[in-house]
């Protein structure tokens, strides 16, 4: 039965005592519902109130029948065991009548309320409906009390003030929640333009989501060959969920629909290629098989939404975890995924195709990054060598690391689950790693140079001169030694300051090679103007003269004399074979790199060897 305020303005009390003087009656604006007087009238007619607050409770029921929203939120609730709606009521009300009650506690309480409405997908009104109930049985009782005229419109005009914040503040919490929502938004997109690269933005984006919005807990996979979802990016709240999946023996979630664990949230969404919900695990069938194990870890509903690259292909899932059933249902939090898939796809358009590499495990990650935040890196050296006179010139210092197994693990296997931060940590260590081992080839008589990667994203970090000006004043290593490869792309967002940094590093004395030099994009007019020493050519170039094609071998050749004329040193990489290791030599390059010359080797290995190479070449 739904309750409706009176029309004509009569106060509910006012035919309990006839009239005796013309006063104007106490407004809720008069009073002060949290002082002294305040807490002395609710503690003398607690005892009827409570009555009121009893009979008010039991009413829910009929409230929640008149709205389908209202109802069917409540009803999930029950049915998960979360909440009783009449008890949640009648403590809802006595709180609110409590004599101790503080402004503050109200304040708090009522903000978190609304909130919570606004999260479930719970109007309003349903609130309004109970607490105008609440207010005529409240008034009603007060009618009652054998107290001065004067002394129960003050506690009428009490409860009424409460009320009135109650609502005041429901509607606040759920205006902030509301706000909240466009906030992280706008916060993601802000992060975009800082994250480095795709595992950085993930990673960033998912602490900023986690425990916001009623969020327990996000994952973000694709399928694997046999169609199981793998998560590659997880937050800290989804192994608990993970843990009790494992321990309570529930199976993996697939795509394929004849499967009972075909039909979750994830599987739909990759198929659909629109949002999927699930209200709660308790009655929806494509997620019941992991109901415990959600239960457990405190999750009760779940939704996704598939991620697109620009071609409007699907690349992965985006899953969130809710802590309330029906959290993902309402129209605003639709609007608010859609808000967050767009975000997401134009992450993926800005550093995704970067990480296009096989699929990293979450699990697997975890442990390359913390092998990394320990330290446990080990460098392999590859030599380049002078095509001309056969001398060994350089070497490349190639990162692995280690797991305290008897292989390493190597870059294809962990580089594209690293982010900014990742890549800043290993490019110094790689660093200082390199220059302290030149340093000691220089004790065995053995003076070669150090080539090292240098990623775009710590190109541009604003403390990345600083490290390398200060690994080198350790070693005291001619800085010429030193060159530091960069890989030219096609992303031009951070053209300028890449242009900047390159700049400040050759007043250091190093020397810079542009990497993989005709793999798609190279722009010559930067490559003649920036201070730029060597180009290297990338090794597809010389893997496609394997099939002796003249037009081939002619447009590396004409690739070579562009470098030429600029006055740029030229090195071949992937010279993997004898037929390549000739091919490079008539096209005159300065320098090559490859199996064919040497495979990378340890540290203790390059001074012995670099003394016993002897090229057949050469005589």
């Amino acid at each position: 039965m739904t309750h409706s305020p009176p029309m004509d303005g009569s106060q509910p009390f006012a035919d309990a005592e006839p009239a005796q003087t013309a006063a104007r009656p106490m407004l809720p604006f008069d009073v002060d519902p949290y002082a002294l007087r305040a807490r002395e009238l609710l503690r003398a007619g607690r005892a009827c109130l409570r009555d009121a607050v009893g009979e008010a409770a039991s009413a829910v029921p009929g409230i929640l029948r008149a709205d389908p929203q209202a109802s069917e939120a409540f009803a999930l609730l029950e049915h998960e065991g979360l909440l009783d709606p009449a008890v949640f009521a009648r403590r809802y009300l006595n709180a609110l009548i409590a004599p101790s009650l503080t402004q503050e506690r109200q304040q708090r309480r009522a903000e978190q309320l609304g909130a919570w409405f606004e999260l479930v997908g719970l109007p309003l009104s349903a609130s309004v409906e109970l607490m105008w109930l609440a207010l005529r049985l409240l008034h009603r009782a007060v009618a009652q009390l054998p107290w001065p005229h004067e002394r129960r419109s003050a506690l009428a005009a009490i409860l009424t003030a409460r009320m009135r914040q109650e609502l005041k503040v429901q509607m606040e919490g759920q205006y902030r929640l509301s706000l909240d929502r466009h906030r992280l938004v706008v916060e993601l997109e802000q992060w975009c333009m800082h994250a480095g690269s795709w595992p950085e933005f993930v990673t960033g984006a998912m602490n900023r989501l986690s425990g916001r919005l009623g969020l327990v807990a996000l994952a973000l996979g694709r399928p694997d060959s046999d169609a199981r979802i793998i998560y590659e990016f997880t937050s800290s709240g989804f192994a608990p969920y993970m843990e009790a999946i494992q321990s309570m023996g529930i199976g993996s979630l697939v795509m394929d629909t004849r499967s009972t664990f075909g039909h979750s949230p994830q599987a739909r969404a990759w198929r659909s290629r629109s949002i999927e919900s699930n209200r709660s695990y308790l009655v929806d069938r494509g997620a019941a098989p992991w109901a415990a194990a959600a239960h457990a870890a405190g999750i009760h509903s779940s939704a996704a939404f598939p991620i697109d690259d620009p071609e409007g292909r699907v690349i992965a899932i985006l899953a969130l975890y809710g802590q309330w059933p029906r959290q993902f249902e309402s129209e605003p939090t639709r609007l608010f995924m859609q808000a967050l898939r767009q975000v997401f796809a134009q992450a993926y358009a800005e550093f995704g195709r970067r990480s296009r590499a096989g699929i990293i495990p979450a699990e697997v990650r975890r442990t390359h990054l913390q092998l990394l935040s320990r330290g446990a890196v080990r460098l392999v050296y590859q030599p380049i060598i002078d095509l001309q006179s056969g001398k060994p010139i350089a070497v490349e210092a190639l990162a692995r690391l280690e797991d305290g197994g008897t292989a390493f693990i190597p870059p294809v296997d962990f580089l594209a689950g690293f982010g900014g931060a990742e890549l800043n940590r290993l490019f110094v260590l790689g660093l200082r790693m390199g220059l302290r081992q030149l340093a000691q080839w220089d004790a065995q008589s053995v003076s070669l140079g150090l080539t090292l990667n240098l990623p775009p994203t710590v190109l541009v970090h604003a403390e990345c001169v600083r490290w390398i000006q200060d690994a080198l004043a350790r070693t005291r290593i001619d800085p010429s030694r030193l060159m530091l490869e960069l890989l030219e792309d096609e992303e031009t967002s951070a053209t300028a300051m890449r242009d900047v940094a390159i700049q400040q590093l050759a007043t250091l004395g190093v020397r810079l090679v542009m990497d993989d030099f005709g793999s798609g994009y190279s722009n010559l007019w930067r490559l003649r103007s920036l201070p730029f020493h060597s180009v290297k050519f990338d090794r597809q170039l010389l893997s496609d003269l394997d099939g002796a094609a003249p037009q081939k071998q002619q447009f590396l050749a004409a690739l070579m004399g562009v470098a030429r004329s600029l006055g740029l040193r030229t090195v071949l990489e992937g010279i993997e074979t004898p037929v390549r290791l000739r091919h490079a030599r008539v096209l005159g390059a300065d320098a090559g790199q490859g199996f064919a010359l040497s495979p990378p080797m340890l540290a203790e290995d390059v001074a012995e060897w670099t003394r016993s190479f002897q090229p057949d070449w050469v005589h």
